[in-house]
């Protein structure tokens, strides 16, 4: 018998193609996909292991004037790890203290109770040469009260920019969130 030929099967051959069941085709090509998913999922789940068991997030940078300032406000205002923010600021009297800026956010926190903080607006205002002005906000989200704390940087490169020096211009301090 050939390949072409069709042949009345038996009922009682037992090599007979049973009549296929298209809802358990579908089943079994729709389980097959879904452990390939899966498959696929914990595989990216595992690359990511490396990335999600760095606590510190991003890493702190001071290539440009307002990385630094980025960095130097996060630390302060953040984390609180006072040790890395040392490194954005000058070694001269009269440098921002991270220290300070964390103790002015303990004690609005005192007053208006748990506060998060957000890094805005880093811009630089001027660079020339080795000298450089960032202006920065930094805003508190609370409860009632979003205040807001806008600030003046000059920077000098040495060996990176560092913080040398800062101002803080009028802020809203504080102003009740819309309801």
């Amino acid at each position: 018998m050939t390949a072409t030929e069709t042949r009345i099967v038996d009922p009682g051959d037992p090599y007979a193609d049973p009549p296929r069941d298209w809802r358990r085709v579908g089943t079994l090509a729709g389980g097959w996909l879904l452990v390939w998913i899966v498959l696929a999922g914990l595989g990216w789940v595992v690359m990511q292991v490396p990335a999600l068991q760095d606590p510190s997030g991003p890493q702190p940078t001071n290539e440009r004037p307002q990385d630094a300032v980025r960095s130097f406000l996060d630390e302060a205002y953040g984390r609180g790890d006072f040790n890395l923010a040392v490194a954005f600021q000058c070694d001269t009297p009269g440098a921002p203290s991270a220290a300070a800026l964390r103790q002015e956010r303990d004690a609005l926190e005192a007053r208006i109770g748990t506060i998060g903080t957000r890094v805005e607006q880093v811009e630089p205002q001027s660079v020339s040469g080795d000298v450089a002005t960032v202006s920065a906000k930094v805003v508190y989200v609370a409860d009632k009260y979003v205040p807001t704390a806008a600030f003046v940087f000059t920077l000098e490169k040495r060996d990176g920019w560092r913080i040398c020096g800062m101002t803080r211009e009028p802020a809203s301090w504080p102003t009740p969130t819309p309801s």
